[in-house]
Parts: C-alpha cells; sequence; structure tokens
C-alpha cells in the first residue's frame, strides 16, 4: 500500500500483522501432533511473539495440519 496517497481515514484502520508458521517455526516439528502434551514450543518463541505484539503487531498462526 502506497503510504503517501491512503487515506489518514484508512491509515487509522490499518493494523501491521505477521503470519507465523506454526511447526518448526513456533514448535518443534514432530509430525502429526495428535496429543498436547507432545506440543513443544521452541527456545526463544514465546519471547519472540511477546515481543512482536508489543511493537503492535497482529499475530496470526497458521498450519497445514488438519
Amino acid at each position: 500500500m502506497d503510504t503517501d496517497t491512503a487515506a489518514p481515514s484508512t491509515m487509522e484502520k490499518t493494523r501491521r500483522a505477521v503470519f507465523l508458521d506454526r511447526d518448526g517455526v513456533l514448535n518443534e516439528d514432530r509430525n502429526y501432533l495428535w496429543k498436547p502434551e507432545d506440543f513443544v514450543l521452541l527456545p526463544g518463541a514465546v519471547e519472540a511473539l511477546s515481543r512482536l505484539q508489543a511493537a503492535g503487531f497482529l499475530l496470526v498462526v497458521v498450519t497445514n495440519q488438519s
């Protein structure tokens, strides 16, 4: 989006977002997760998410697991 031509009212409603893949980015990639206890966050993942959120980003986590 060209911020030089965007109307101020439009910019006020704009929110930055970060889309993060879950497996191998936020948690250990362990094939298909069947049980919650198999979910293991990677070191630094929580801190990184907190910093992004504190910077005003909307966090969106995606996965291709069905």
